[in-house]
């Protein structure tokens, strides 16, 4: 009977071992994965696009359109639309 609770919890510790490596492979490969989508994520000026630029782009035709060359002077809805504005003052600004 003792011999059968030691193989038992042997066999329990080795079956812990094995599940917490597989967990611990499978997180890796998650932010592995994180950073290959960042690496591979497009970018309109140094800004991140999430899709195709196409707010970045807006916002930097918008901006070119109305003269702008000051941060502060842009504004809108969309995070992307106010970078690609964002994007388009910080080229014009006069230093």
């Amino acid at each position: 009977m003792r011999i059968f609770g030691l193989l038992l919890l042997f066999s329990i510790v080795v079956w812990a071992e094995g599940a917490f490596a597989q967990d611990v492979s499978s997180g890796s490969q998650s932010i592995k994965a994180q950073a290959d989508k960042e690496t591979l994520a497009q970018k309109f000026h140094g800004f991140v696009c999430s899709d195709d630029c196409s707010g970045h782009k807006a916002g930097y035709k918008w901006a070119a359109k109305h003269h702008i060359t000051e941060a502060e002077n842009c504004g809108g809805k969309s995070k992307s639309f106010i970078e690609g504005c964002l994007a388009y003052a910080k080229e014009k600004s006069v230093k």
